[in-house]
């Protein structure tokens, strides 16, 4: 339903002026709306207004009007407000809502529904919204819209709760044919349609009216054209309402306003018919017929026809005549339907078919229809139908086809009449009918039974038709002959001379030889010997023994039933000759005759009777007759008797019983059954029965072929299941791959694909839709299989395509690869520079698109070039592009075209691309013409040319000779040619830059120097930078001052070498050994040549040696100490248990460390030290930043073990520390006696140092034990 605005019939107001009601007059000529003051105000169909009155105000009780007396009475009350009420589409029940929620349902008339009255349910809130119609829809402030059934099921519910922009509904409105819904709401109307297919509402699109507010009350014009609502605010709204509006042959419009009611308005004079279906049925097609008078409507179950003259419409049941109907007008008062050999009349106004006949040929012409033209007494209804051709108008027929010239419609015509006339008894009229159409035999016949009829008449009077010998000639005529019999014989009319007629009759048949029906009579006379012998003389033993086998004495006569039997051996009649036989008792005849005549149910019967060990061989006799006779069916089940299961089985499949030939083959040995098992699997797979073929198959040894039945059915699943079950997976390979191979001969790749897949041989499939060139298919499986296969597989392809010239399909590769360069270049090699540039600038980056169109103009040169990067806006970037990629005579092809001030920046490029090229002195006139002359000495300084920098730089730019010198002194402060450095930047006038490369290099004397000669006002503040470098350098500072010690020490300034040895301070360092050199030297240098300042050099050295512990050499050796230690612990635990039996001595391996030493009786540490080895330990390995290993030296050895483990050479020990002496060893007088030369020199130090008593004692010993000098003196060698 669609609602589409038309007018406002009453403006709204600016306040709250609610319209309480709005009500449709029956006639549709009036509307009246209720507004909050009680005012009825009245409209006409038009809208205008016409009236208005007040009226009373609103209660709890449900009152009826009678309009006729203009009074009312109370139907019912209750205690709550009844807040709405409603009727249904016929007008004979109303619903009334209340307040409570309670819905109350009231029938003036039943109708014969059966439905209750009363409260029929209760809604969830105040149903203000109600209405009746294909059911029960009721809403509220709930915001919820919920159809009732009949008796008050919920059948649908819309929920708009999550809504936010809906608003409580208010009232409802249901449309004349109750199969639309319309419900109000806050600037809303929403629409809900009946679909009488699913029985259920189906929501439309609302119709949304800004600023309309809450619509308050609404009423449905009664055709169902006009739908009018009132608002709070007291506007009424009127708008127009259909499902869909046609104009048919632009003389009528058809509006329709329910799927069962449609408005048929006349155009031209502007009447309107309603057309309607009164049992609610969908009205599909609408046809206007007969001159624009008459109305034709189909629904799904009924024909609706009307004249729009009179206003009458009927509707009549009409179901499934396929719309082939044809419709005839003539006459004013009934509408004449034929259809399928029947004519149905339907009266205008009656919805019941008037009549019904059968006819073959329909002419409006000749049927006569007359309703209660003339009245007849007690006769309420004088409706008659008659044709043209009847008892009376037989004779204006003849008159009338008399008149016709013959034809094959006349012929008919006078058939017609014919049969009609003698159905009449008109017997002359029937000659004629006759006569004119030739049946000569017939009207000849005719008027004999006419002549007769005559003298009958004359004889008994009448009209002579009804006599005997009249009826029973036209029985005749009409070739029924048993009744012209039936007619004679029940009036006695037989035959006088019976007897002489059979004596003549009998002796006819024998002279004529018909000795059958001879035989016949006999025996129907009882002559049963005369009957016999002339059925055999007829050559009809049968019947001979039929007869003789029916009467018992013919049986025991001696000779008949031998001649009979002979008889019918002759006649190849063995299973009558047997039955004979064995009547009579010669079972051995009778057995052989059923053999010969194949009547082997007889001869079973018989055998069973008389030879039972027969019976065997006839069963299969039998089935071997009926295979022959091609009843194989018959003969399984003898087969079967006779115990011949082979044949049964091949019976059986012959006649396609598979039932039983699988019964059968199960019960047989399985080198029997394996014979049919293929056959039957073969039977099930033709049916598709294909799990009980595969059963066979496989029973059958012959699972290959279950395989390539489940392949050729596409069931891939179930063929691989099988064959992994079966076979091994090469088996199963081989078949899937020689099938697929099968398959893709016959073109079914994806057939193909399937198999190769299941096998997991991807590849071939890839490779058979390459080769028939599917490339989809192929990139598909690709993805699939090979996904990082997938970017080349698309670039061979597009390679290949572009190799046979399908540039775009290569080009759709190249992109699904991601590789539209490749696409661009493709297009560049075709000369297809649009498409390049195109593909560039959709897949590539911007500057893709500009190097493409840059490659477009160097391709096309000169003006074309300048022409097409100006269009595309790209003259300036390509000259630089040009010139950045050493395209340089394009660049300045374009430049001096188009862009003459970029011919600068290209020749400076210009010249720094011959600078690189090693082309210097066309890179010198580059830069000059660049106007960059700096550029061209910086270019010769940096190739170090200096004759050719210092020219250029005098030429064309003085102010660069300075800059030749300086590079000229870097280069020489590089080679370390410091002399001539410095001289060249003296000449260049920078002496500070001379002090500072002395300074770079670390030659502070130089650089001091240097200042202290020429920047003597500065020597201050780099003698003070130089000292703050050395003492912030740390490591570096004090390295720096060894450094410049040795300087000084070279050049003999031993007392400056001195003062900056003392500099150094274990602060500056924790490099010990440099400071214990620095004190070492100067206390050398002060003993050897500074002898008065000996003391006080010593005197500053010793305490910053004491400082760095070089007394105590061993702290530090954490590896040492955790290894040792630990050893410490194992062997203290030894002694507490008196055993060393568990100790492990893996730390120790490959030293010469003795693992067996005797055990202690008791401990040499107190607890307390013990336990502060216990903790070190524990600390150490808990911290786990110390290994457990011992120091190796180059020898991969201990440190401090004598032998080598590789070698095996056993190294002479240090008399001072007695590690090995390995090299710069000091050997002594004795023979063996040997010392390090560093701990040799560092303890002779040691003691001169601190006058050590102690050491001196050892001094004096290594004298007398090694033969060393008594005063030692510090060695050098």
């Amino acid at each position: 339903m669609q609602l589409r605005y038309m007018k406002t019939l009453l403006n709204p107001q600016d306040g709250a002026c609610k319209v309480t009601a709005l009500a449709w007059s029956p006639n549709n000529t009036k509307m009246a709306v209720v507004t909050m003051d009680r005012v009825v105000i009245l409209y006409d169909e038009l809208g205008e207004r016409r009236d208005k009155f007040s009226t009373k105000p609103a209660n709890s009780q449900v009152r009826i009007a009678n309009l006729k007396t203009n009074k009312s009475t109370t139907l019912y009350g209750t205690d709550n407000y009844v807040v709405s009420l409603t009727a249904n589409v016929s007008g004979k029940g109303i619903l009334s809502g209340h307040m409570d929620g309670a819905i109350v349902r009231y029938f003036f008339d039943d109708e014969g529904t059966g439905l209750s009255q009363g409260q029929l349910c209760k809604h969830s809130c105040s149903p203000y919204a109600l209405c009746w119609g294909s059911s029960i829809v009721a809403a509220g402030c709930d915001k919820r819209i919920v159809a009732y059934g009949k008796e008050g099921r919920v059948l649908q519910n819309f929920d708009y709760t999550r809504d936010d922009d809906e608003k409580e509904f208010t009232v409802a409105i249901c449309s004349p044919s109750g199969q639309s819904v319309v419900v109000g709401s806050y600037d809303r109307l929403r629409v809900f349609n009946w679909s009488p297919r699913k029985g259920s509402w189906d929501e439309s699109k609302p119709k949304d009216i800004p600023y309309l507010y809450t619509i308050t009350s609404m009423a449905w014009k009664r055709d169902g054209s006009r739908l009018v609502a009132g608002t709070l605010c007291g506007g009424v709204e009127l708008f127009d309402c259909c499902l869909r509006r046609s104009v048919y042959k632009n003389k009528f419009e058809m509006t329709y306003v329910g799927l069962s009611q449609v408005i048929v308005k006349n155009l031209s004079s502007g009447t309107r018919v309603v057309l309607k279906s009164h049992y609610g049925y969908e009205i599909d097609k609408v046809s206007i017929m007969g001159k624009d008078r008459y109305l034709v409507a189909y629904t799904t179950d009924t024909l609706l026809v009307g004249d729009l003259q009179n206003n009458k419409l009927s509707e009549v049941p009409w179901q499934g005549t396929g719309g082939n109907e044809k419709f005839f007008f003539e006459n004013e008062n009934v509408c004449m339907v034929f259809n399928a050999g029947e004519l149905s009349l339907v009266e205008y106004g009656n919805n019941e078919i008037l009549g019904t006949v059968r006819t073959e040929f329909m002419n409006p012409h000749l049927i006569s229809v007359r309703l209660n033209e003339r009245k007849q007494r007690g006769v309420e209804n004088n409706k008659k139908m008659a044709y043209l051709v009847d008892l009376k108008t037989i004779n204006v027929a003849v008159a009338f086809l008399e008149s016709l010239e013959m034809s094959l419609e006349t012929e008919a015509m006078w058939k017609t009449l014919s049969r009609l006339a003698l159905e009449a008894r008109q017997l002359h009229i029937a000659e004629r009918c006759f006569a004119a159409l030739g049946d000569v035999s017939k009207a000849k016949a005719l008027r004999q039974i006419n002549k007769t009829a005559e003298q009958c008449a004359e004889e008994m009077g009448g009209d002579g038709t009804n006599h005997v010998r009249v009826r029973a000639k036209l029985a005749v005529l009409d070739k029924n002959f048993k009744l012209a019999e039936t007619i004679l014989l029940e009036q006695g009319y037989g035959h006088p001379e019976l007897e002489n007629l059979r004596t003549a009759h009998y002796q006819w048949l024998s002279e004529t030889a018909q000795e059958e029906k001879a035989g016949e009579v006999k025996e129907r006379e009882g002559n049963y010997m005369e009957a016999i012998n002339l059925y055999l003389k007829a050559g009809l033993p049968a019947k001979a023994a039929r007869l003789a086998l029916s009467k018992e004495e013919l049986i025991h006569s001696s000779e008949l039933p031998e001649r009979i039997a002979a008889a019918l051996l002759k006649g190849g009649l063995y299973e009558q000759a047997g039955e004979l036989y064995e009547k009579v008792g010669k079972n051995d005849k009778a057995m052989d005759s059923y053999r010969k005549g194949h009547a082997y149910r007889r001869a079973v019967e018989l055998s069973r009777a008389a030879f039972p060990r027969e019976v065997v061989k006839l069963e299969e006799a039998w089935g071997d007759y009926l295979v022959s006779q091609k009843q194989l069916d018959a003969a399984i089940n003898h087969y079967i008797e006779a115990g011949c299961s082979i044949k049964a089985i091949e019976a059986a499949i012959q006649a396609r019983q598979w039932n039983k030939a699988v019964q059968i083959v199960e019960l047989q040995d399985d080198n029997v059954a394996e014979r049919y098992y293929h056959q039957i699997a073969q039977h099930y797979s033709q049916v598709q029965e294909y799990k009980l073929a595969e059963k066979y198959f496989v029973k059958g040894g012959d699972p290959r072929a279950a395989i390539e039945m489940y392949t050729k059915a596409n069931m891939y699943e179930a063929a691989h299941k099988l064959a992994v079950q079966c076979m091994t997976q090469e088996e199963v390979a081989v078949i899937y791959i020689s099938q697929a191979q099968e398959l893709e001969a016959q073109g079914k790749y994806k057939e193909a694909e399937r198999l190769y897949c299941t096998v997991d041989e991807p590849d071939l499939a890839i490779n058979m839709y390459k080769k028939h060139r599917q490339f989809d298919n192929m990139i598909r499986l690709v993805a699939i299989h090979h996904e990082d296969l997938l970017a080349d597989t698309h670039v061979h392809l597009a390679k290949e395509l572009e190799a046979e010239g399908q540039l775009r399909q290569a080009e759709h590769h190249f992109l699904e690869a991601r590789d539209w360069k490749a696409a661009v270049n493709m297009y560049r090699n075709q000369d297809m520079w649009e498409e390049a540039y195109r593909v560039a600038k959709q897949h590539g980056s911007q500057n893709a698109s500009k190097q493409v169109a840059y490659l477009w103009a160097k391709n096309l040169g000169g003006d074309s070039a300048v022409k097409l990067l100006t269009k595309f806006g790209l003259l300036e970037s390509a000259i630089d592009y040009a010139a950045e990629n050493c395209a340089f005579e394009f660049a300045f092809d374009l430049s001096r075209t188009a862009m003459k001030s970029k011919l600068p920046d290209i020749h400076l490029k210009y010249a720094m691309f011959l600078e690189d090229e090693g082309k210097f002195a066309d890179a010198e006139k580059e830069f000059i013409k660049a106007g960059k002359s700096k550029e061209a000495v910086l270019m010769y300084v940096h190739n170090q040319d200096w004759d050719s920098a210092q020219r250029v730089a005098e030429e064309n730019d003085p102010d660069s000779v300075t800059d030749v010198l300086v590079g000229q002194a870097r280069v020489a402060f590089d080679k370390k040619e410091y002399q001539k450095a410095e001289t060249y930047l003296l000449r260049a006038q920078r002496p500070e830059l001379a002090a500072r490369y002395y300074k770079e290099a670390g030659m502070w004397t130089d650089a001091l120097r240097v200042v202290k000669e020429y920047l003597p006002h500065k020597l201050e503040q780099w003698q003070d930078e130089y000292d703050r470098e050395v003492m912030s350098k740390g490591n570096r500072g004090a390295e720096s001052l060894l450094s410049q010690g040795k300087e000084w020490e070279k050049k003999a300034e031993y007392n400056r070498a001195i003062d900056m040895y003392l500099k150094i301070t274990p602060n500056m360092t924790t490099d010990h050994e440099l400071v214990e050199d620095a004190m070492v030297k100067a206390v050398e240098l002060a003993m050897k040549f500074v002898g008065d300042r000996a003391y006080d050099v010593a005197k500053a050295a010793c305490p910053r040696l004491a400082e760095i512990k070089c007394y105590e050499q061993g702290v530090g050796w954490d590896n040492m100490a955790f290894v040792f230690l630990n050893r410490y612990l194992d062997l203290s635990e030894g002694i507490e248990e008196g055993s060393l039996d568990m100790l492990d001595n893996s730390d120790f391996a490959d030293t010469d460390i003795p693992f067996e030493v005797p055990v202690p009786e008791k401990q040499h540490l107190p607890e307390e030290k013990r336990e502060e080895v216990k903790e070190w330990v524990l600390a150490v390995s808990m911290d786990q930043k110390v290994e457990q290993v011992l120091p190796t030296d180059e020898r991969d050895t201990y440190e401090a073990c004598l032998v080598a483990v590789n070698t095996g050479i056993t190294s002479p020990p240090c008399v001072i520390t007695g590690y090995p002496v390995l090299r710069n060893k000091i050997e002594f007088k004795r023979p063996g006696k040997a010392a390090n030369k560093e701990d040799w020199n560092k303890f002779i130090m040691a003691t001169k140092v601190s006058h050590s008593p102690e050491c001196q004692d050892v001094l004096r010993f290594l004298g007398n034990w090694c033969g060393a000098p008594q005063n030692p003196s510090y060695s050098f060698n």
